[in-house]
């Protein structure tokens, strides 16, 4: 990711990870990408598991300083009063992966998440090319489901805990 903002990439707009990995030097990639917290980096991120290291990234996400960095998808629904289904790994695949992709990941897309997925980082790549902000998918404060948008309020609002916000701190 630094490679793109040291490489003579001066309109670049920010970053939108798929359910990232940290490994050695993602935070300073991180910090690289988002210039100092003037540029967003945005991620959409599935329910904890081995495949994403159990959501590692978030700890460099909440250094970057900023109020919102995202949503991760968790559940889709209850079976027996265990939350189950909903988001994986491999979910930004959607209909496009393979058994190799879904052994690897150990859980296949949700056609809801990935759904879902679609709707947040579309709308955000599109925000980051115009330099438009859609209210509706983004959240004021992490700490304050009340400065969610209504397309936000979806998915971290229902009955069922269908999404988070990432935390920043």
């Amino acid at each position: 990711m630094w490679r793109l903002a040291g490489n003579g990439y001066p309109n670049l707009k920010g970053a939108i990870l798929f359910d990232g990995v940290a490994s050695s030097g993602f935070t300073g990639n991180l910090l690289a990408i988002s210039a100092g917290a003037t540029r967003p980096v945005l991620q959409i991120a599935a329910r904890p598991s081995v495949a994403n290291l159990f959501n590692n990234s978030f700890d460099a996400l909440a250094s970057l300083g900023s109020d919102f960095v995202g949503i991760q998808l968790v559940w889709t629904k209850y079976t027996l009063g265990v939350p189950s289904g909903g988001s994986c790994h491999i979910d930004a695949e959607g209909e496009n992966t393979d058994a190799i992709g879904v052994l690897g990941a150990a859980c296949s897309p949700n056609a809801t998440q990935v759904s879902r997925l679609r709707d947040f980082t579309s709308t955000w790549a599109r925000d980051l090319a115009t330099g438009s902000y859609t209210a509706s998918h983004y959240c004021g404060d992490s700490d304050d489901l009340s400065t969610c948008g209504s397309r936000a309020n979806v998915v971290l609002g229902g009955s069922l805990p269908y999404a988070a916000v990432i935390p920043n701190s």
